[in-house]
């Protein structure tokens, strides 16, 4: 007998040879009848609103009705804000990384670790794939990337630096040339988890059951110091701007280089008399060279756990992961999911940076809890805090400190 999906993840024990025989005949005896074994099965996949191309859609749709003849595909708009405690609708849902951990907390999502290779295994984006791990368990793959990038005015210094220190220094020269006019601005507390990782720091890790915040660590408060650098000498306090308006920042000439999330970033010249030309757009580099860990961000895909066609489904995030949907969704500037298919992204400004980028990413901790301390703001304060010249120790060990209570509930 062929192994199948259902097989593996939905029927395990001692009684699954006698069970799926069962099913066997129960589905030649009893198919269409009342027992829910459709012939004509419907397969809904929630998507968020007006993501996507009409085209891509499309392509979804038929794409899945070829390879499953008699099933239907039909595409609903994802809700905003995901309940993880509400029985979910859809039997495939498309869903902001970050919102992960709480569906899988409360259990709403299959477990797929056993179909990740044959989804695509290690090119796939890993820190999306870990964004949506607990444990050994994986309830989800990355549809598709965003990662922070370097924007710089060609005019100003351009050029990518080979490693974060000589970034730095770029930076600060670039400020030091242009009196008046910021060297750089940062996007928020993103860009300082990229600093303590690349420094060999971590932001928090799972310890025994319990969160441990380690931003107070050695090998953390020298990366920040570094960040520290770069803030107060480089740029002006808070150092940041919205990351939703960098690049509006880039276009009104308010530094020479902002880092920020890609998306729509590097579409192009900005507009009007005296706006800087196109911007540079390249990865942060890493202290040793190469791409920086930046936080990975994006969209993942998942399967209901309560789905009554898990086949069909994993039908459907196939086709989602295929080259076909993948380079649709390049097309609308989007990174794809899959790290071989990154030339795809190349074919867009800047999007060879941000596919580096996204493949260098790392997850945020894989807890529930860490949207809490995104939405307290602990990062950004912190930020903040460092860019007016505060003690980093002192500051980093009262954040940490604010982390675990947040972490803990």
């Amino acid at each position: 007998m062929t192994e199948t999906f259902l097989s593996r993840s939905a029927v395990r024990g001692p009684r699954a040879a006698a069970a799926i025989a069962v099913l066997g005949m129960v589905s030649l005896a009893l198919a269409g009848c009342a027992l829910g074994l459709s012939e004509d099965p419907e397969v809904r996949v929630a998507l968020a609103p007006e993501a996507f191309s009409d085209e891509a859609r499309g392509h979804l749709v038929t794409t899945f009705e070829a390879e499953n003849p008699g099933a239907s595909l039909v595409i609903e708009d994802a809700p905003g804000d995901v309940d993880p405690s509400a029985p979910m609708e859809a039997d495939v849902l498309e869903m902001d990384a970050a919102k992960v951990p709480a569906l899988v907390a409360d259990g709403a999502l299959l477990d797929i670790a056993g179909e990740l290779e044959d989804l695509g295994g290690a090119d796939l984006i890993p820190g999306l794939v870990m964004a949506a791990s607990n444990g050994d368990g994986r309830f989800g793959v990355p549809l598709h990337a965003d990662a922070g990038v370097v924007l710089a005015d060609p005019a100003l210094g351009g050029e990518p630096a080979p490693t974060l220190d000589e970034f730095v220094r770029a930076s600060i020269a670039g400020a030091q040339a242009a009196p008046g006019r910021p060297g750089i601005l940062l996007s928020g507390g993103d860009d300082l988890l990229t600093f303590v990782w690349a420094g060999g720091g971590e932001v928090a890790v799972s310890d025994g059951g319990r969160w441990d915040a380690r931003l107070g660590s050695d090998a953390s408060v020298a990366a920040l110091v570094l960040l520290q650098d770069l803030l107060m000498n480089a740029s002006v306090p808070p150092g940041v701007v919205a990351a939703e308006s960098v690049g509006a920042a880039y276009c009104g000439a308010e530094a020479a280089r902002l880092v920020g999330p890609g998306t729509g970033l590097a579409a192009g010249a900005c507009a009007g008399e005296g706006a800087p030309a196109a911007p540079a757009v390249f990865a942060l580099p890493g202290r040793d060279g190469g791409a920086a860990p930046v936080a990975a961000r994006g969209s993942v895909v998942g399967i209901a756990a309560g789905t009554a066609e898990p086949e069909l489904a994993l039908s459907v995030v196939r086709i989602m992961l295929g080259e076909g949907f993948q380079s649709l969704l390049a097309a609308e500037g989007l990174v794809p999911a899959r790290i071989s298919l990154a030339p795809l992204a190349a074919e867009q400004p800047g999007g060879a940076a941000r596919a580096l980028a996204a493949a260098s990413a790392r997850a945020v901790p894989a807890t529930p809890r860490w949207a809490q301390v995104e939405e307290a703001g602990v990062l950004d304060e912190l930020l903040a805090a460092i860019s007016r010249g505060e003690d980093v120790a002192a500051v980093a060990a009262a954040a940490d400190a604010r982390i675990e209570e947040i972490l803990a509930g």
